[in-house]
């Protein structure tokens, strides 16, 4: 119950909304540690579809295609031809390839960046109180460190719902 509790107010104050007049890194920078701490794959829930397609303009629908590994020829159909075609076309290349917009994304870290003791340390001076323990992903000693999270969370049963309480 507390662990849903805390979920909900985690969510509720999450803002990953990249904005174009904000100059500061550190918000996005949280969000992105926060999305990596919880194995956050939004390949996994989102596709380019036609609605998305739509908003582009053909050469922007056509860069995508090829960044996402669609044939060159495809991207240059989609370039000619009326723009109602081209997205359709371009929905059915891109369906199954994974490609994600660049705020979708998680952000690509060297193995020099990646997160390490130090990051879990400040996380845990900003974020616990003294004499609070952490949770399991991000304490060396507990045996799941360096499980992702979700891959801990696996096989765990949700919590049963209560029982709905009598009318007084």
């Amino acid at each position: 119950m507390l662990l849903d509790l805390l979920a909900v107010v985690t969510a509720a104050n999450l803002n990953a909304v990249v904005a174009r007049h904000e100059t500061g890194k550190e918000r996005i920078a949280q969000a992105d540690l926060m999305a990596e701490a919880v194995g956050l794959d939004m390949g996994l829930w989102w596709t380019p579809e036609a609605a998305f397609l739509s908003r582009l303009s053909k050469a922007d629908i056509a860069s995508v295609m090829r960044e996402a590994g669609c044939a060159d020829d495809a991207a240059k159909a989609v370039e000619r031809g009326p723009k109602p075609e081209g997205v359709l076309q371009a929905e059915k290349e891109l369906d199954g390839k994974g490609w994600l917009p660049a705020p979708l994304r998680m952000p690509v870290r060297s193995d020099a960046e990646g997160p390490d003791d130090g990051d879990r340390r400040r996380i845990k001076a900003r974020y616990l109180s003294p004499g609070q323990r952490c949770p399991g992903f991000l304490r060396p000693e507990c045996p799941q460190a360096g499980v992702e999270p979700a891959e801990a969370m696996r096989g765990r049963p949700w919590p049963a719902p209560r029982a709905p309480r009598p009318p007084s």
